[in-house]
């Protein structure tokens, strides 16, 4: 399967626990635009939209471009973001998140580039993102853009319509 993405667009899955794709950014003159692999989700006891994100993606600003590992809960502040390492327009990189259960109150999440793992973090809410039952929207994978032309290929996951 081959997407063009041109504007956001959004690619639902059935499972949580790994998602991989391979991106490209393509230079077409915009200064300042990403492709991103997201996992996020609404918490109910927070605020609604979006309360908990984890991505892992490919950005351009300026002459910079670069792969950035993020995790988020916009309502608790709590916040961990690594650069990943520098990136060149027009390349293919496999982009990987996982998201692994260490027992029943703990998850991790893992981010890889090209098959190698780059960066580990375990979010301090795991507790409440492992119990479907608090999830109000989610949790919801997807692929998202901001800006430029992004083409992406070789996705892996299982899709809600199973194929993988």
């Amino acid at each position: 399967m081959r997407l063009a993405l041109i504007s956001p667009e959004k690619i639902d899955f059935a499972d949580y626990q790994s998602f991989s794709a391979d991106v490209m950014l393509l230079e077409t003159g915009v200064e300042d635009f990403s492709v991103a692999l997201d996992y996020h989700t609404s918490i109910p006891e927070q605020p609604p939209g979006i309360s908990w994100f984890t991505q892992i993606r490919i950005r351009k600003g300026g002459s910079y471009t670069y792969i950035h590992g993020q995790c988020k809960n916009k309502n608790t502040g709590y916040y961990v973001g690594k650069n990943l390492g520098d990136a060149e327009v027009n390349t293919w990189y496999n982009l990987r998140l996982d998201i692994v259960k260490i027992n029943e109150t703990e998850l991790r999440v893992d981010f890889y580039v090209n098959d190698e793992l780059k960066f580990s973090e375990i979010p301090p809410d795991s507790e409440i993102l492992l119990d479907p039952s608090r999830l109000a929207f989610g949790p919801i994978r997807s692929v998202s853009t901001n800006g430029g032309t992004v083409l992406t290929d070789n996705f892996n996951a299982v899709f809600k319509n199973r194929i993988q």
